[in-house]
């Protein structure tokens, strides 16, 4: 009795037995790349970031917010509300399990493909069977695996870049919002004392002691002041708009409460020493650089092989004749012929050396990348430590030097007011002096809040997130005797 066709197919049981052991070791670790991804971000922000992916996990989310926004907003609760709710940062989160995914399929061979085919004539039935397997995406699965297990690496350092990126938008959100909040409180201020003044010419011109030109200037000096208090508030309700787009709530979340002045200075600025290697061996982006040089590497090595053999695929086939009438499983009465072919590329008219010169080249292009992103890190970082210096330096001075001699010059000029040695205008330009250096102290104070996150993240996340900052070198040494 002439074998079956399910038995001619236990001639491929080898190969069909190793490509399935081989794709069953290939499954996606999503839960170990978020811990990795978490241990990163929390190295850098501490916080941990939540990854949705179910109901229970959103719910649990929602609870943690809302609990956070029960209280003043600080920046390191506004960084926790953004991990837990933000969708951007979910989005970015997602890119881990599509690598993942990329690694699984990868250690997987290519399906096989059954083909039968059934033709009949001239009384004559023919039956077809043929099993296609690829070969060479057998042979590839080691080198494919290893490639996407190196693009999976790089995308969890990108992952946790984006998330430590939002961490510092979040963070200088804050510190605009609440500069913004504060700088209202100044102005007010500042109109309360032109409206006093208004309030006093009215009285004077009452009196007859105040001309009707000396009237115009006070009230233009109260319009003015009024103008520019609009102006902050607008400012302010816009800085509020970017705290709530950059931490990704939306509804009654968008009521939370912000702090009424920013964290004072530090009593002394950091010293940040070895910076530059620092940022060499923990930024984000660095690391992930070198992960895509190695994996590029790879995948020049296997440009080098599929380009000599590019096509490797074995079949094995099966074709019965027999007489119309009998069944498919029963013995041919006529011809029976199996075997197995072999199909492989030629390389005749494409050698495959432009592929690999290709696949060099841009391995070659990501080295140069690479040591061009040091050269930029090494630059980004000790400007940033200039810049967080200086900005501690000016603030301080501001604090110290020009605020408390504004305020002493006012003082004297109510002094003299009182003793009917000055005019209300002397007075009201002395109080005006006095809380346009308040308003430049506290921008002082807040480019230095800025600097501090920039530094902090330029030395281990990325490059620069583009942080504007008004920062000048000062002497505050000098003031300090002056104070």
């Amino acid at each position: 009795m002439a074998p079956t066709f399910t038995s001619r197919l236990k001639h491929l049981g080898v190969v069909t037995t190793v490509a399935v052991t081989l794709s069953a070791c290939a499954a996606a670790n999503v839960d170990q790349a978020m811990l990795d991804v978490n241990a990163l971000v929390e190295e850098r922000t501490n916080h941990k970031v939540a990854w949705h992916r179910d109901d229970a996990s959103r719910e649990r989310a929602g609870f943690a917010m809302r609990q956070l926004l029960a209280q003043p907003l600080t920046p390191d609760s506004a960084i926790e509300i953004a991990f837990l709710r933000n969708p951007a940062i979910q989005a970015d989160l997602s890119n881990i399990g599509i690598a993942e995914s990329d690694v699984a399929q990868a250690g997987r061979m290519r399906n096989p493909v059954i083909s039968i085919g059934r033709v009949a004539g001239d009384g004559i039935l023919e039956i077809e069977r043929q099993i296609l397997f690829s070969v060479l995406s057998l042979f590839t699965i080691g080198p494919r695996t290893a490639i996407a297990k190196d693009q999976a690496e790089r995308a969890r350092y990108m992952a946790a870049l984006d998330v430590v990126k939002a961490a510092a938008g979040v963070r200088t959100a804050w510190i605009d919002a609440v500069t913004a909040r504060e700088r209202v409180e100044i102005m007010k201020r500042a109109y309360s004392s032109t409206q006093s003044a208004e309030q006093l010419g009215m009285r004077m011109a009452a009196a007859g002691s105040m001309t009707a030109l000396d009237q115009a200037k006070l009230k233009v000096a109260k319009a003015e002041a009024a103008a520019q208090l609009g102006r902050f508030k607008a400012a302010a309700s816009m800085a509020r708009e970017k705290l709530i787009r950059e931490m990704g709530v939306w509804g009654k979340e968008t009521t939370f409460s912000l702090p009424s002045r920013l964290p004072k200075l530090p009593g002394r600025a950091e010293m940040r020493t070895n910076i530059e290697r620092t940022a060499l061996t923990q930024r984000l982006d660095i690391r992930a650089g070198r992960k895509e040089i190695e994996l590029l590497k790879k995948t020049k090595n296997l440009t080098q092989f599929t380009s000599v053999v590019s096509l490797l695929e074995i079949s094995g086939f099966a074709n019965d004749e027999r007489e119309p009438g009998e069944e498919a499983d029963a013995p041919p009465t006529k011809n029976h012929l199996h075997g197995f072919e072999v199909e492989f590329a030629v390389p005749i008219f494409d050698l495959g050396d432009a592929k690999v010169d290709r696949a060099k080249y841009i391995y070659m292009q990501a080295v140069e990348q690479l040591k061009s992103m040091a050269v930029t890190a090494r630059s980004e970082v000790r400007e940033a430590y200039t810049g967080y210096r200086s900005a501690f330096d000016l603030a301080r001075h501001y604090q110290r030097t020009i605020v408390p001699l504004n305020d002493r010059i006012t003082e004297e000029e109510l002094l003299r007011y009182n003793g009917m040695l000055a005019s209300v205008f002397d007075l009201l330009n002395a109080t005006k002096q006095k809380q346009m250096a308040r308003l430049t102290a506290l921008d002082a104070r807040r480019d230095f809040w800025l600097a501090k996150a920039q530094l902090n993240y330029v030395l281990v996340a990325g490059s620069s997130t583009g942080v504007s900052m008004n920062v000048e070198v000062a002497d505050a040494g000098g003031g300090d005797e002056e104070h």
